[in-house]
């Protein structure tokens, strides 16, 4: 019996060893040669009470944003609906943005890192789409990844920039009625 679960547990090992192995030779010159189509970059609160969510959705042409309300995860959408806005992004704003990614290191990256909205300290992902793949990672909030500590860095303080043009058109929007 302690035979085979030992061979059970080494033929699990090398699977996955194999596995990574490929993946990362995956990860290699062709991701180079892929543009970015999108960028989703976000935050989120698991147990706040107000607009906790908020997702940008980025391309070449645009950012949208999503913002949603709750309160320890329970939704009130009469009384606080979702924002949903749109802002047109410039050249330059897109091209530095693509600067900021090195794509072979972040597609090496595992999906989790740390301990996402542990203990309600919050979650931070950065999402990248390319032409025939899409990576997705996901860490504590307001931590400090050092391999994508740029991109991270960028994505905050555009991330900043852009709900204040949101907040601004609000207001403006409210003030001409």
């Amino acid at each position: 019996m302690t035979k085979k679960i030992l061979l059970l547990i080494s033929l699990i090992v090398t699977t996955i060893t194999l596995t990574e192995f490929v993946n990362s030779k995956n990860t290699g010159s062709e991701l180079t040669n892929q543009k970015v189509d999108l960028i989703k970059y976000g935050t989120s609160l698991g147990f706040c009470k107000g607009y906790c969510f908020r997702e940008f959705v980025i391309d070449r042409e645009k950012i949208v944003t999503t913002q949603l309300w709750w309160q320890k995860g329970k939704r009130d959408l009469v009384n606080f609906p979702n924002k949903i806005d749109t802002i047109l992004i410039s050249e330059t704003d897109w091209k530095n943005i693509l600067l900021n990614i090195d794509k072979k290191v972040f597609f090496k990256l595992p999906k989790t890192i740390g301990c996402p909205d542990c203990r309600d300290g919050g979650s931070e992902w950065i999402e990248i789409h390319l032409q025939d793949r899409t990576h997705k990672v996901i860490f504590e909030r307001g931590k400090t990844i050092e391999s994508i500590k740029i991109l991270t860095n960028y994505l905050r303080k555009k991330g900043k920039i852009y709900l204040e043009i949101i907040e601004k058109r609000t207001k403006e929007k409210t003030t001409n009625r």
